[in-house]
């Protein structure tokens, strides 16, 4: 699913259109954002993943709760990059990329949170998002 989701917001061309590239790719990364990489960015982390099971093994139906960070050195800038991103996200109908079929995703929170840098502010839209899939 991770793969999936990341494609997912770099296929979206609302999201790339906004986020800087670093090492010829979209800055959106799983965990961490690399130090020296570029604003805007993006940053994904698992919360949660549902691994039920039933007698005959796992579901392959599930739930993942996913945090998104959005970052940017403008306010106007990571408004919008969380825009394009619940709308690459949340969409109907499905979508299945890379084999992860992807249902409709919900958004849990969005918190709007920055950091004093020794260079200036970064602003920084926090969503919570719980994301349905099968695969």
């Amino acid at each position: 699913m991770e793969t999936a989701l990341r494609r997912r917001l770099m296929d979206a061309a609302p999201v790339t259109q906004l986020t800087a590239t670093w090492e010829g790719f979209p800055c959106i990364f799983w965990s961490v954002r690399p130090d020296g990489s570029p604003f805007p960015a993006i940053v994904l982390t698992l919360v949660y993943d549902d691994r039920s099971q039933n007698f005959a093994g796992f579901n392959t139906f599930r739930s993942s709760r996913v945090q998104i960070d959005c970052y940017a050195l403008d306010y106007p800038t990571v408004a919008a990059l969380r825009e394009a991103v619940i709308a690459a996200v949340v969409p109907e109908p499905a979508a299945e990329i890379q084999g992860v079929r992807f249902l409709r995703a919900f958004i849990n929170t969005v918190v709007d949170r920055g950091d004093q840098t020794d260079t200036g502010f970064v602003h920084r839209q926090l969503m919570d998002i719980t994301v349905w899939h099968d695969a």
